[in-house]
């Protein structure tokens, strides 16, 4: 299922499905990635298979975040200390929480 919604006089694009291995989008995060374009992902955990996370990719950077079923993003205390500092962790709370752009294709080059 796709969907357009309005953002602010702009349109986003936002796809959503069910029962997709892992909740990738494999080719078109492939895509994303390629031609630089930046996306967020998230997927429920599956019991016994794999756990629910969030995948921002900024332009440059694919990351890996955990998260809840209710796509709250989760850190453990092992990566708190591994961060170092309240500052660090903000940090990496925000990057998991990209605010994604509106794509746009106006026929520019």
């Amino acid at each position: 299922m796709s969907q357009i919604l309005p953002v602010q006089g702009i349109r986003t694009l936002t796809l959503a499905v069910h029962d997709v291995a892992l909740g990738r989008f494999e080719a078109i995060e492939t895509f994303c990635v390629d031609h630089a374009l930046v996306f967020a992902r998230w997927a429920g955990g599956a019991v016994g298979a794999f756990g629910p996370e969030r995948l921002v990719f900024d332009g440059t950077t694919v990351r890996r975040f955990s998260a809840s079923d209710d796509d709250e993003i989760l850190i453990s205390a092992e990566t708190v200390r591994g961060l170092g500092s309240y500052a660090a962790v903000l940090s990496h709370l925000a990057a998991a929480e990209l605010e994604i752009p509106p794509f746009r294709i106006d026929g520019r080059s």
